[in-house]
């Protein structure tokens, strides 16, 4: 959410609020389009095709992966999420062997890092697309030494960005052709391939990955590490990173729209504005506005309520409850909205519609505390 916003990969953060819309007509559709000759791979590990399997599917087209939207301003930056003993460091970087080497020395300096404080690391490299590589760090400590994770990530990716890959650090290249060694059959070897197949990339042969793999020069892996730090996107406990060069993720909207002003209920500094481009929440903490022509989704209760989500992830909650806003400003919200960004919801129980005192939060991350048990009951 924090570095897609609302669509494309973004929208794995979020409910999936319109699966309740579907009918047999739209599923078919949809399925017909996606399942293709051109566009599904099936691998399979054992030794032969399991008997009867039928893969007489339509033809059609490979769709292109949507793109990655650009919501943060500026990297590397940073966000926090309070109440947790978590760093997650995300980063994209060039495919190939210089990032899996860059896995196995930044997990080592890492390690190095926190071994005085009882912290753990896991670095993982993942495929992103046909060039890129998305590098995922997780550190989890404990309130004792929760302060001082954030300054421990920086400093074990400055280490692997300035140092030299020395005789000393070779053991990070033998980890990374241990991991690349491995059968054609095995298992996650034969899905790497197939993801690559439908990205169009060929996999290289297994002396071909080795050799690559030891051939990976210093300059290559510190290359890596800086395309790691300038694209870095890190979830801290506590603020901030400014101290190392990270920018503090946007938490409110630069403008607001021009509009009717619909102050909270029962008194104080909170406004909705509801205008013909979109509305604004306007509080003490700054702006948070979705324009109509950038909205990804609309959640659209009987009782009144909208909730509206931009692209970029922020979103703002019109609740008749909260502020004095009446039938009429609601349904013109309703015509300014594309109908097929709408999700129809049935209304809340009184006993569940949001007061004054509980309005909800704008911004982007109020939404983790509703995804949280979401999450839990989903597994």
């Amino acid at each position: 959410m924090m570095r897609w916003g609302a669509t494309g990969r973004g929208l794995s953060s979020y409910p999936e609020v319109g699966l309740g819309g579907l009918d047999e007509d739209v599923v078919g559709i949809w399925s017909s389009a996606a399942f293709t000759r051109a566009n599904v791979v099936l691998w399979v590990s054992a030794r032969e095709i399991p008997f009867g399997l039928d893969l007489a599917l339509p033809q059609g087209e490979l769709p292109p992966l949507p793109p990655d939207p650009t919501v943060l301003p500026r990297t590397p930056a940073w966000f926090v999420v309070p109440g947790t003993d978590l760093v997650h460091l995300t980063g994209l970087v060039p495919r190939g062997p210089a990032a899996e080497v860059l896995g196995h020395l930044l997990q080592r300096a890492l390690t190095s890092e926190l071994a005085a404080s009882g912290a753990s690391a896991v670095v993982r490299v993942e495929p992103h697309d046909a060039r890129l590589a998305l590098v995922r760090v997780l550190v989890e400590g404990n309130p004792r030494v929760r302060e001082g994770l954030g300054g421990a990530v920086v400093d074990a990716l400055a280490r692997v960005r300035w140092g030299r890959l020395g005789a000393e650090d070779r053991d990070a290249v033998e980890r990374a052709v241990e991991a690349a060694d491995r059968p054609d059959h095995d298992p996650e070897l034969l899905l790497a391939r197939a993801a690559d197949h439908l990205l169009g990339r060929p996999t290289p042969a297994r002396e071909q990955r080795v050799a690559a793999l030891r051939a990976v020069s210093a300059d290559a892996v510190r290359a890596a590490a800086e395309a790691l730090h300038d694209s870095a996107l890190a979830q801290v406990p506590v603020p901030g990173l400014d101290w190392a060069g990270f920018s503090a993720a946007p938490s409110g909207s630069s403008s607001a729209v021009e509009g009717r002003e619909h102050p909270v209920r029962g008194g104080g500094r909170t406004t909705l504005l509801v205008g013909v481009e979109g509305v604004t929440l306007r509080s003490a903490a700054g702006l948070v506005t979705v324009r109509y022509r950038d909205l990804a989704a609309m959640e659209a209760f009987d009782d009144g309520g909208r909730w509206l989500v931009g692209r970029d992830g922020f979103r703002v909650h019109v609740e008749p409850t909260v502020y004095q806003i009446g039938p009429e400003d609601v349904a013109r919200i309703d015509e300014a909205v594309d109908a097929a960004r709408v999700v129809r919801l049935p209304a809340r129980p009184a006993d569940r519609l949001p007061r004054p005192a509980e309005a909800p939060a704008a911004g982007r991350r109020g939404l983790a505390s509703r995804l949280h048990g979401l999450r839990g009951r989903r597994g």
